[in-house]
């Protein structure tokens, strides 16, 4: 396919991350996690990539004018350029600093819902950001039981899925919390599938 083509051909920065397709000026641009974008049309780069790239990437979450990543250094929230171009950028909006990297790792992606940010680490920490304002609303270490070790075993490795009016979140150990959305912490329920490990 021409995609496929178009795509081998581009030049990028490595990384992880799958593809998600952004709108800008009325065209449609492959974003990377790590922030970079080209055009679907012709490979032809849209805007760099995240100048404070440090080499870990969850795949990139794109609303509207703006995409949302993770990485080493925290989650970002980038506007997408008026008018791409190969010298363009992604001007860096309200963000969220992570002082502790290991603490906060995140291997999912983060879940956009009604102007706020649900970001879950590895380990079971759920931070939920406004992305308006550019703060924290609520931090919450999640009742699940997720196994960490590398790297085999990555704890909560899925992203957070919206279906329907909740939010939803797995382990790697069978369990399932349910979330309603919004400014505070209101769990549903916690399902949990027997699994044939033994922690």
């Amino acid at each position: 396919p021409a995609w496929t083509k178009t795509m081998t051909n581009t030049q990028s920065t490595p990384a992880y991350g799958s593809l998600v397709l952004a709108n800008a000026a009325g065209q449609a641009y492959a974003v990377t996690c790590t922030g970079e974008a080209f055009r679907a049309a012709d490979g032809e780069r849209g805007w760099g990539h995240l100048k404070a790239f440090a080499g870990e990437n969850t795949t990139a979450v794109v609303e509207k004018d703006r995409f949302f990543i993770w990485d080493r250094n925290g989650l970002f929230q980038l506007q997408i350029p008026g008018s791409p171009g190969p010298n363009a950028q992604a001007a860096v909006g309200k963000s969220l600093k992570f002082p502790d990297m290991w603490k906060n790792y995140m291997i999912g992606s983060p879940l956009f819902v009604n102007g706020l940010v649900y970001a879950v680490g590895d380990k079971g920490l759920l931070r939920v950001f406004d992305a308006e304002a550019g703060g924290v609303l609520y931090e919450k270490q999640l009742p699940l039981n997720p196994h960490v070790e590398y790297v085999h075993f990555p704890g909560l490795a899925a992203s957070p899925a919206l279906a329907g009016k909740y939010i939803y979140i797995l382990d790697n150990q069978g369990g399932t919390l349910v979330l309603e959305p919004g400014r505070e912490y209101k769990e549903v329920a916690v399902n949990r599938l027997e699994t044939v490990e033994k922690k």
